[in-house]
């Protein structure tokens, strides 16, 4: 019975080496062939701008009439593309400097274009799409939006907001010179968030029921950015863009 077990356990070791042999070979040849696959998925398209995103679109404001931003093949220093790439460029508005191109392989390159765009009479602010859209192993698209502030030394000023939605947001824009604006608002509408740094320890409630601050001052070529918060979350505030000669504004 001893030496019956003996040869069972002789058998059953050969049996595993025999199948440890052909699986050994069988899973390097995986891990290796994983590796390589690996290493190809790693080659990454390297296309990339320091304003245009790949995920997402950037929004800007530019208080002028120009924006030059580059097209790049490279992430950093250590990831640079290893072919060339061929690139074209569009805008739904405006003059762009250049429209198509080649970044050659090998070494950090990149490309400055400028959009500009010529303001009509009477008009303030103008919302301009940019696509570059890059080829090569990988095709990859670059989106950015700019908007253009109309130049003035008159304080702009613009409000955003949808129904349904319970903050309006107001953006004062001081472009050519440093400005402060005052402010005024209806208190049975809206609550203005007093935490903000421009309005801060700034706010007058009288017993009309109207809401007033005085800003901190804007530097030129900034944008303020101030939430009022809505009683009335169907109420819609939103406002184009308008030129206060008096520096005043009112959110109603």
């Amino acid at each position: 019975m001893k030496k019956k077990r003996i040869t069972v356990a002789i058998v059953a070791a050969i049996f595993m080496l025999t199948v440890v042999s052909c699986v050994v070979p069988v899973l390097a040849k995986y891990v290796m062939e994983q590796g390589k696959q690996s290493v190809l998925e790693s080659e990454n398209f390297y296309f990339t701008s320091n304003y245009l995103g790949a995920d997402d679109t950037p929004t800007y404001e530019i208080l002028g009439s120009s924006v030059t931003f580059e097209l790049r093949n490279y992430e950093d220093g250590l990831r640079i593309n290893g072919t060339d790439i061929s690139y074209a460029v569009t805008a739904t508005e405006g003059t762009l400097s250049l429209s198509a191109g080649t970044l050659a392989k090998g070494a950090a390159a990149s490309s400055e274009i400028t959009l500009s765009y010529d303001f009509q009479a009477d008009e303030q602010k103008k919302e301009i799409l940019v696509t570059a859209k890059g080829e090569g192993v990988y095709a990859r698209t670059l989106r950015a939006k700019f908007i253009f502030i109309k130049p003035t030394e008159k304080l702009k000023y613009y409000i955003e907001d949808v129904a349904g939605r319970n903050y309006a947001i107001l953006y004062i824009c001081a472009s050519d010179v440093d400005k402060s604006a005052t402010l005024f608002w209806d208190m049975g509408k809206l609550v203005i968030d007093e935490t903000n740094d421009y309005v801060f320890d700034r706010i007058t409630n009288n017993l009309s029921g109207t809401g007033s601050a005085t800003t901190a001052t804007i530097a030129a070529g900034t944008t303020a950015k101030i939430i009022f918060f809505k009683k009335d979350l169907n109420a819609n505030f939103s406002c184009a863009m308008t030129v206060s000669d008096d520096d005043t504004i009112h959110v109603s």
